[in-house]
């Protein structure tokens, strides 16, 4: 097991994990690790955590479930901050088709908990639903349907599926050739970038925040957009029409789009 200790303290050394000072409370910690072989006709999963980062990364074939975990807990003394991070796990269990990872949240004492899964590696055919506070979310490219739902958190996803992303407090990022995406955040800015022509169906909105959209191909498209308080711009040939559509609304902020000519 690593231990961590923040830099400038004296660490105090525990078994299996490491105590320091923290804000005026005690911080406990831990480095570990997770692995999980699903049962033959698991083809979801549904991650819920908190206050801590969530990395995916698809595996070809397969029915195991691996990663990373980083996980912390604070408490006013060092044996609550320790007993706190015992009650932390990451647990699996299975339901009908989808398999389920969440974060057990510590019983009593004061102060914050939280952890991160550091590529997480899920077989790429299944559906990947995410839903986490206080944490960014990354999603490499390979999964063919990506839900995200996340607060106080960024967004990194890359797909050439469906994607549905929700966040608040944060900017999304998303990029592939993804034919059918629904993206939605709170002060927050949205960029997506698209490869190849495009002619499918697409939505963007979030408040406060700018929305740039950018194809390396063309956008065959009927585009509507709605900003109050921003401008909207498009860079390339005029978009009058096509078979997708394209919907882009913000507030107080531009839209700028780009494409190519055919």
């Amino acid at each position: 097991m690593k231990l961590k200790l923040t830099a400038t303290l004296l660490p105090l050394l525990l078994l299996g994990s490491c105590s320091i000072r923290f804000f005026g409370n005690e911080k406990a910690s831990r480095e570990g690790s997770i692995q999980h072989t699903a049962s033959n006709g698991i083809t979801n999963i549904r991650i819920e955590g908190f206050n801590g980062s969530i990395s995916l990364v698809p595996a070809d074939g397969g029915l195991e479930v691996s990663g990373l975990t980083s996980t912390y807990a604070t408490g006013n003394t060092q044996e609550e901050a320790a007993k706190r991070l015992g009650q932390m796990h990451w647990n699996f269990r299975e339901s009908g088709s989808t398999l389920y990872l969440d974060l057990s949240r510590p019983d009593g004492g004061t102060g914050n908990a939280g952890s991160s899964l550091k590529q997480l590696s899920v077989p790429s055919a299944w559906k990947v639903d995410v839903d986490t506070s206080n944490g960014n979310v990354n999603v490499d490219p390979g999964f063919d349907t990506v839900l995200i739902h996340t607060s106080n958190g960024n967004v990194d996803a890359n797909s050439n599926g469906k994607v549905r992303i929700k966040s608040s407090n944060g900017n999304i990022y998303l990029s592939g050739a993804t034919q059918d995406f629904n993206v939605r955040s709170s002060n927050g800015k949205i960029e997506v970038n698209l490869e190849g022509d495009w002619s499918g169906m697409g939505n963007v909105d979030t408040s406060n925040g700018k929305i740039t959209v950018r194809c390396t191909g063309t956008l065959d498209c009927k585009l509507r957009t709605d900003t109050s308080n921003g401008k909207v711009r498009v860079y390339g040939p005029p978009i009058d029409g096509g078979q997708g559509s394209l919907v882009l609304d913000s507030s107080n902020a531009n839209i700028n789009v780009t494409h190519k000519d055919s």
